[in-house]
């Protein structure tokens, strides 16, 4: 049997952006991401759509080390906090009515996850307890109808 496909006209529509900056500490991810969403909040306003930047920030003092030179909201989030605040966060973002989100840094998130798998084990069958709550975090980021900068550290190599 052959495969049906349906063929439309492709029209322009708001595409809510998902963008990870990787670099290694001190790489410039904050202020980078600081400038993207700034820009973003531009074209935003633009549009007519008021809106402010929200900042979920794991980094400490750090987080505020912009402050003189973007507007931006703050919230600190603890850096052992699990995969389901990570996600409640974002999902809390949307409700209060905040179109960009930077995560800054979602490394946390990650050594968290590894922490549980180690917890559970170790061994292969562990991730079968934690990969189900990671993923629950990554598709809150894919399916949230907000702009989300997320910030992770990568290796010099």
């Amino acid at each position: 049997m052959a495969q049906q496909f349906v063929v439309q006209e492709a029209k322009r529509e708001l595409i809510w952006v998902k963008l990870d900056l990787m670099a290694p500490s001190g790489g410039g991810k904050s202020f980078s991401a600081l400038r993207i969403a700034s820009g973003m909040q531009q074209e935003l306003e633009k549009m007519g759509e008021k809106t402010k930047i929200l900042m979920g920030n794991t980094e400490g003092a750090r987080g505020r080390y912009y402050a003189k030179e973007f507007k931006y909201d703050i919230v600190d989030i603890a850096q052992d906090a699990d995969p389901e605040t990570y996600a409640a966060f974002i999902n809390w973002a949307v409700e209060q009515g905040y179109k960009i989100l930077i995560l800054d840094s979602a490394s946390h998130e990650w050594k968290r996850a590894l922490a549980i798998h180690q917890q559970n084990g170790g061994d292969f069958k562990a991730f079968a307890k934690v990969t189900p709550r990671h993923e629950k975090f990554t598709s809150t980021i894919a399916n949230s109808p907000i702009h989300i900068i997320v910030t992770a550290r990568g290796e010099e190599k």
